[in-house]
């Protein structure tokens, strides 16, 4: 555990339970800490925004970005409520392969809902997991890619030389470009074989009432039995799906 962190953090609970701004020595008493420590500590936490002084010598309260992070979490409640129907829907559709959705932040992205194979031999996402690289090998990770434009890409891939993690992986720039307009023009991005052997995705954007991606739905199959007509059967239906979610979003 880092002490900095958990003392800062105590710091920002005080605040939550205090009625009214609280002062630098009763912050210091209240957590048993040393006054210039604890305004250190508030003084980055004001750098962030995550606390406020009432003026120069005034007392301290929760700032705005607190805000930021409860407003992030009932996105998830919500985008989680708003997509499982939607999940089991694809679920059904699919032929009970595993499905499920996940939150964009930034370039990465982590599983917020799913639902497991029906089948004995069948991808079972588990636990949640968090993407922050090689995005090039996964459909989640190619619409993140889609939505650079030219310079925000190559910038990208001078600094993520795109690595082979099984025969079928894209490692040349061109073909990865040439790959993530089409994703972008149609909504939908697939992968063969890309990042594991024997295991094809399919997945479409969900965006916020910016047009911003800000989450995806996925179907994951073993690549034995992955349709022929997956993109104009499962993929257009989950484009479809994934346009629905982002109209009830906005």
């Amino acid at each position: 555990m880092i002490k900095s962190v958990a003392k800062a953090l105590d710091l920002l609970e005080l605040l939550a339970q205090a009625q009214g701004a609280q002062t630098l020595s009763s912050l210091a008493g209240q957590s048993g800490q040393n006054v210039n420590t604890v305004k250190g500590l508030l003084n980055t936490l004001m750098d962030k925004g995550y606390v406020r002084q009432e003026g120069s010598r005034g007392g301290y309260r929760l700032g705005e970005r607190v805000l930021y992070l409860a407003e992030s979490m009932d996105f998830e409640t919500t985008l989680k409520q708003m997509a499982y129907p939607y999940l089991k829907k694809l679920h059904e559709i699919s032929g009970q392969e595993a499905v499920y959705c996940s939150v964009v932040t930034g370039q990465q992205y982590a599983c917020l809902e799913y639902i497991d194979s029906g089948h004995e031999l069948g991808i079972r996402p588990g636990n949640s997991f968090l993407i922050n690289g090689n995005l090039h090998i996964y459909a989640q990770g190619k619409l993140i890619l889609a939505e650079l434009d030219e310079k925000e890409l190559s910038k990208y891939l001078s600094q993520n030389p795109l690595i082979a993690k099984t025969p079928g992986s894209i490692t040349d720039p061109r073909a990865l470009q040439e790959q993530l307009e089409t994703v972008a023009k149609t909504g939908l991005a697939i992968v063969k074989d890309e990042c594991t052997v024997g295991i094809s995705s399919l997945a479409a954007g969900i965006r916020n009432q910016t047009g911003k991606l800000v989450a995806t739905i996925a179907v994951a199959f073993p690549s034995s039995r992955l349709p022929r007509d997956h993109e104009t059967n499962i993929g257009i239906k989950l484009v479809a799906f994934a346009n629905e979610i982002s109209k009830k979003l906005s």
